[in-house]
């Protein structure tokens, strides 16, 4: 058997992940994304993923180990409360500028597609260490795999895979399918970057405000969007208009040229 028939079936399986997410509605970014983060785990037989939003703040500490690089959104596939409590506290050690060592490793790659496992980034004895126990091994995560997918100068998506107890650490080549999997979706990390707001918007997008969103790249009035939100149409505007700020535009047509190609 060559090489070339092994990889066959996975080859078909990401082409028609790329070919059902060019079928979602630009209103729809919420399933997108979840079907997105679902079939990753699917093709590299992981028990969750994660996706994290990150810019680079325009004034940082020089001695800052992240250069700068803050998360500004994370979502998971699955949550638990103990999930939840542990993204919180590592949310604050980012923000604090205090990273571990894998975080720090993966950051200073920045401006470059890359995907790592853990032990690609981790030092030797890492995972005897307390960050390990405390946040993977308390968790019941035995390994991870990462994307950092740079969207523009300021911006970065990452995207990870998460093995959970019982499961085999990541080989080298589920770097490689990962990497595959990834390359041809540039516009569509594009795209959930917009939805979010980050990295085009002049602050991040409220949960509030990407409802009214998805109503206006659904085309829907704002009337519609109103009775669909059950809120005032004066709330509606209200939020249509910060939209506009936000992202810098005067009307629903350059809103939605953003999602039509133009550049962030």
């Amino acid at each position: 058997m060559t090489d070339t028939d092994v990889t066959a079936p996975l080859d078909e399986a990401v082409f028609g992940m790329w070919d059902r997410l060019a079928d979602f509605r630009a209103s729809d970014i919420a399933g997108a994304r979840h079907f997105f983060l679902e079939t990753l785990c699917y093709l590299l037989d992981a028990q969750n993923a994660a996706w994290v939003g990150a810019v680079r703040m325009d004034r940082h500490d020089p001695d800052d180990p992240l250069h700068g690089w803050r998360p500004r959104k994370f979502d998971r596939l699955h949550h638990t409360r103990d999930s939840k409590a542990l993204v919180r506290a590592k949310a604050r050690q980012l923000e604090d500028g205090k990273p571990d060592i894998v975080t720090i490793r993966r950051v200073a790659l920045a401006g470059q597609f890359r995907v790592h496992r853990l032990d690609d980034l981790a030092p030797e004895g890492w995972r005897d260490g307390d960050f390990f126990r405390g946040y993977y091994h308390e968790a019941g995560i035995v390994d991870t795999m990462w994307a950092g997918i740079p969207v523009n100068a300021d911006t970065e998506l990452y995207l990870g895979l998460y093995r959970t107890r019982g499961h085999a650490l990541f080989r080298p080549e589920d770097c490689d399918r990962m990497a595959f999997a990834l390359r041809g979706l540039r516009w569509f990390h594009r795209h959930l970057m917009l939805a979010e707001g980050i990295g085009v918007a002049s602050s991040p997008v409220t949960p509030a405000e990407q409802r009214v969103l998805s109503g206006l790249l659904h085309g829907n009035s704002e009337q519609a969007i109103a009775e669909d939100n059950g809120q005032s149409v004066h709330t509606t505007h209200d939020h249509v208009k910060r939209l506009f700020r936000k992202y810098g535009v005067g009307s629903r047509a350059e809103l939605m040229a953003l999602w039509l190609g133009k550049a962030v």
